[in-house]
């Protein structure tokens, strides 16, 4: 499968936007009110290309920066609650649409990586875990 390139925007908090590096990127006006994050399109710095899906990451907090890979009966559960459609709750998968989620989610579990990416806390430590994950695609199928 390959990863198909999204809206190159992210939301960030202002102290996370300044303490990572967003090259060219245009601050967007704040959504609403109650959101304390500001869009940042990055402008320059995004690639249109789409490329082989390798890894997945599912992102916890930790004391270090880790990647550990999950054995496939824990890789599921963790596609599907982390699936975009699932946020829509099940009116979203009518019908046969459920059973096609769920084949299509367990294919991604049985034929791509899926890890846990620890990331310590605080911004100044991001790099840490940035630093582990290219290592680890560097790597390809071979582990770290």
């Amino acid at each position: 499968p390959m990863t198909v390139p999204g809206l190159p925007q992210i939301k960030l908090a202002a102290d996370a936007a300044a303490a990572i590096s967003l090259g060219e990127a245009e601050v967007r006006p704040q959504v609403h009110a109650a959101i304390g994050k500001m869009q940042h399109r990055l402008n320059g710095s995004f690639s249109g290309d789409e490329v082989p899906a390798t890894r997945i990451y599912i992102l916890e907090r930790g004391e270090r920066a880790d990647i550990t890979p999950l054995p496939a009966i824990a890789a599921l559960p963790a596609i599907i609650k982390f699936s975009y459609v699932t946020r829509f709750g099940r009116a979203a998968l009518p019908g046969d649409f459920a059973t096609a989620h769920l084949r299509q989610c367990s294919w991604i579990a049985n034929h791509i990586g899926v890890y846990r990416l620890e990331v310590p806390t605080g911004l100044d430590r991001i790099g840490e875990a940035v630093e582990l994950i290219e290592k680890d695609l560097s790597a390809g199928s071979r582990r770290l």
